[in-house]
């Protein structure tokens, strides 16, 4: 049985909201990066203008490292919880439109996954995000080691 129309547009409204959310999620975890970035490369340039401190800012590094990846692992729970909600309001959406013009999303999945497997399959950009921590925090133990 088709929708009434102030169920198509609860639907539309809430795909939208969630879209909105994910989008912020993402900026956001963008930005934090980019923020935590500039901190450690602040710390790690006062490190070199005073050495004697320098095994305190590579502990520091560590830390703040720590922190951004407890920051961007929240910011994709976010992502992913309003991602899937949207999927769902999408899904729904979708049910009411003819199947050959609902199968458009599936086609075009598979052939964007045929043209990228290894990307599409096995690298994870919530991954690469903690990667760059994991480096920071990597840089932060070698120059305490020092």
């Amino acid at each position: 049985m088709p929708l009434a129309q102030k169920d198509l547009d609860y639907l539309t409204m809430m795909h939208n909201e969630n879209a909105s959310y994910v989008r912020q999620h993402e900026t956001t975890r963008a930005t934090a990066t980019g923020l935590f970035i500039a901190l450690i490369a602040g710390i790690l340039a006062f490190a070199g203008a005073v050495p004697k401190l320098s095994h305190y800012s590579c502990v520091f590094v560590c830390a703040v490292s720590v922190l951004g990846i407890i920051v961007n692992y929240k910011l994709n729970e976010r992502t992913e919880l309003h991602y899937s909600r949207l999927r769902g309001f999408r899904d729904a959406l979708e049910n009411e439109i003819d199947p050959a013009i609902r199968g458009i999303r599936a086609t075009q999945t598979m052939h964007h996954r045929n043209q990228y497997p290894v990307t599409y399959d096995y690298i994870k950009l919530h991954i690469l995000w903690l990667v760059v921590y994991a480096m920071t925090f990597g840089i932060g133990i070698v120059g305490s080691l020092m």
